[in-house]
């Protein structure tokens, strides 16, 4: 299922208020300095009983070093395997990041440009288009602005067929961009923002169709090769195994009988064709290798993307604070401008910060989605950053 912005958005509105009244090259992470780190563990282990969800998972940034991560609890319940540093938690809707990431790789490259429009990518490629998208452009699809649907398991092309089909991950997505381009859109495109998974979907086909490759083998050469990112993928992490201890974590969902491990097959996330709005997986050094750079680059000082491109990324169109793949938010109590993403599949929850004056970065996982995954991810937040604040010169000043 698709992810809930109103939820983040009203999380990310009360985290600000604690935060105020708390706080007036490639990248890679050598097994030295993960030691060197401070160990998040014990915090984290208070916070997974109190909220009663299997495992939970947090890594702080500062500049380019892991200044502390940790983990805890099991990757399955009745399970006794406990969670691992390397294990690999679901992105959700922290994938979209990634997407936005990507394209701005490829407009450095030159092959698209962040004004490129369904016109000018699909043609007569897709001549049941609605008149109403032509216009829309690779900008707006990642801003949430293209008028496409909000809720696609409302849509007749939300089926089984999606999981269980034998095209490959690409050919489908081409197939859902066909079907939602030929519905009318649900909101003016290119002027109102409507959060949209449906949007980076199409996003994905359009840099498929001008790239020429699927999205899962850009997003590798562009973004997880040059990061280090070597334990990012696709789909809920692991192997479905019931027989044996589960060597990845397993998402759990929240059902009428209380919680419900779920196996990590094709029914434990969204369709493969759903990738570039958020079934990705990453363990916490991919996630810091990814966050270090987007760090640097809202400083002025990156290097993986053009720094008109990292600044148009951070940059949100009038009116609203979603910007191309980031939430914004101003708040003089957390260093200024601040960044972030949250995402769900119901059975995982995740959620991206960075706070560019501070020069640090939080990220958080837990194997649980529903609102115990999400209290649990909302304190975790707040506690890293007050972590950060007494160990970390310079935050919170």
């Amino acid at each position: 299922m698709p992810s809930n912005l109103k939820a983040w958005s009203s999380c990310a509105r009360r985290w600000l208020a604690i935060a105020a009244f708390l706080l007036p090259a490639a990248l890679a992470w050598p097994a030295t300095q993960a030691q060197a780190a401070a160990d998040l563990a014990p915090l984290l282990e208070k916070i997974r009983s109190t909220h009663d969800v299997p495992a939970l998972a947090a890594i702080i940034v500062d500049g380019t070093r892991i200044s502390a991560l940790g983990v805890t609890g099991q990757r399955r319940i009745g399970a006794p395997t406990p969670v691992d540093l390397d294990d690999r938690w679901h992105l959700g809707a922290v994938g979209k990041p990634l997407t936005a990431t990507l394209a701005a790789r490829l407009v450095d490259r030159g092959i698209v440009t962040f004004d490129t429009t369904l016109e000018d990518a699909f043609g007569v490629l897709v001549p049941e288009m609605d008149p109403a998208y032509k216009s829309v452009t690779l900008s707006d699809l990642l801003a949430h602005r293209s008028g496409l649907a909000s809720e696609l398991t409302k849509l007749p092309i939300w089926n089984a067929d999606l999981w269980l089909g034998a095209e490959p991950a690409h050919e489908a997505r081409l197939r859902v961009t066909r079907a939602l381009l030929a519905q009318s859109p649900e909101t003016r495109p290119g002027h109102t923002f409507n959060y949209s998974d449906a949007g980076y979907i199409v996003a994905g086909a359009m840099l498929e169709r001008l790239a020429g490759e699927p999205f899962e083998a850009l997003l590798a050469k562009e973004v997880m090769v040059p990061l280090g990112m070597h334990k990012t993928g696709f789909g809920a992490p692991g192997k479905a195994s019931k027989a044996q201890p589960p060597g990845e974590p397993w998402g759990h969902h929240d059902g009428p009988g209380g919680r419900i491990p779920i196996e990590p097959d094709v029914a434990g996330d969204n369709p493969p064709a759903f990738a570039p709005a958020g079934t990705m997986h990453a363990s916490l050094r991919d996630m810091a290798s990814f966050l270090a750079a987007h760090l640097a680059g809202s400083r002025g000082q990156g290097w993986l993307l053009k720094q008109e491109s990292f600044d148009h990324l951070y940059t949100a169109p009038a009116g609203q604070e979603y910007a191309l793949g980031w939430v914004t938010a101003i708040n003089p109590g957390a260093g200024g401008l601040a960044l972030s993403h949250a995402g769900t599949n119901l059975n995982w929850y995740a959620v991206a910060w960075l706070f560019p004056g501070w020069n640090i970065a939080v990220f958080v996982a837990t194997n649980q989605g529903g609102a115990s995954g999400f209290a649990a991810i909302e304190e975790t937040v707040a506690e890293a950053v007050a972590f950060a604040k007494e160990r970390i010169p310079g935050v919170g000043n």
